[in-house]
C-alpha cells in the first residue's frame, strides 16, 4: 500500500507517465509437450529527467497436449527504479514469479545496473552499460531432477547508437548475456548475444531483433522477462511494428519465433509468440 501510494503521488508530479496493456498468444510447434497459451498484463512507468519508476504485472496460462496434465498458471510482478544524473544512470529492482510449475517453482530475481552515454552533436547518441541479475529458486531442481536450490547469475553488458537521418532515424544495439548456474552441474555456463535495430519513420517504427547462442533460465528485456525454465534457448527472431496515432497513443504488434531444446523433451523445438 505504501509503495502504491508513492507511485501514484510521483505519477502526478512526473513529466511522462506511460500505461501499456498487452495481450500475448503462444503457439507451440508439434514437437513440444506444450500446446498453446496466453499472457495478459499491464506495464506502467512514470518519471522525469531525474528518475523513472517501472512496474509490470502479467498472468500466464499454458495448456499441454496431454489433457491429463494441468495447465501451467503463472503470475509475475516487476519493479525497477532508475536514477539519472547528467553523466550516468543507475537502476535497482526485482522480478518475482508465482507458478504451478513443479520444476523450478517460485523464483525471485534481483536487478541492478549502471549506464552512461555520450552525445555527438545535438542528437547522435552512444549509450553503454551493464546489468547484473541474480535469480533464486529455493525449491528448484538441477538438470538431473534432484531437489536443490538454484541460483542464476547473469551479467549483461550492452551498447547502442542512435543516428538521426533526414527522413528516418535509426537505433542499433548489441547485448551479450553471460550466465553462471552452479546447480546445473556439467553445463554451468551459457553465452548468448542480442542484436536489435529499430527504424523510426514519421509516425511509425519498425524493429528487428535476433538472439543467438545458448541461454538457460535467463533474463532479458532489462529484467522485465525472466525464463523460469530449464529449456535451452538457442535462437530468437522477432519483428515488431508500431504506429503513433497521436502524441499520446501508440499501437504496436510483434511476432516472435523461438527455437530451443525442450528440457526432458525434444530438441529443435519452436514456438511462435504474437503480441
Amino acid at each position: 500500500i505504501v509503495l502504491l501510494s508513492i507511485v501514484l503521488i510521483s505519477s502526478l508530479l512526473a513529466e511522462v507517465t506511460t500505461i501499456v496493456p498487452y495481450s500475448v498468444y503462444l503457439d507451440y510447434g508439434s514437437k513440444s509437450a506444450k500446446d498453446s497459451g496466453t499472457i495478459n498484463g499491464v506495464y506502467f512507468s512514470t518519471g522525469d529527467l531525474n528518475y523513472l519508476t517501472e512496474i509490470s504485472y502479467s498472468s500466464t496460462n499454458i495448456s499441454y497436449r496431454n489433457s491429463n496434465i494441468s495447465d501451467l498458471v503463472q503470475n509475475e510482478a516487476t519493479f525497477i527504479y532508475h536514477k539519472y544524473t547528467k553523466k550516468y544512470a543507475t537502476k535497482i529492482g526485482f522480478h518475482a514469479n508465482s507458478t504451478t510449475d513443479t520444476d523450478l517453482q517460485n523464483g525471485l530475481t534481483m536487478i541492478v545496473g549502471i549506464s552512461s552515454w555520450k552525445y555527438y552533436g545535438y542528437y547522435k547518441k552512444l549509450s553503454y552499460g551493464v546489468d547484473y541479475y541474480n535469480s533464486y529458486y529455493a525449491n528448484g531442481q538441477d538438470l538431473d531432477q534432484n531437489a536443490t536450490k538454484v541460483t542464476v547469475n547473469q551479467i549483461t553488458p550492452y551498447v547502442s547508437y542512435y543516428q538521426p537521418l533526414k527522413t528516418v532515424s535509426n537505433k542499433i544495439s548489441l547485448k551479450a548475456n553471460f550466465q553462471s548456474i552452479d546447480a546445473y552441474s556439467g553445463d554451468t555456463s551459457y553465452t548468448s548475444f542480442e542484436l536489435k535495430d529499430r527504424v523510426f519513420m514519421k509516425k511509425s517504427y519498425f524493429e528487428i531483433k535476433y538472439i543467438f547462442g545458448k541461454s538457460r533460465t535467463g533474463i532479458s528485456d532489462g529484467g522485465m522477462t525472466v525464463y523460469n525454465s530449464k529449456d535451452l534457448m538457442t535462437n530468437t527472431l522477432s519483428l515488431k511494428m508500431g504506429y503513433y496515432l497521436n502524441k499520446k497513443i501508440t499501437l504496436s504488434g510483434s511476432l516472435t519465433k523461438n527455437r530451443f531444446d525442450e528440457f526432458g523433451g525434444n530438441n529443435n523445438v519452436t514456438n511462435q509468440i504474437i503480441v
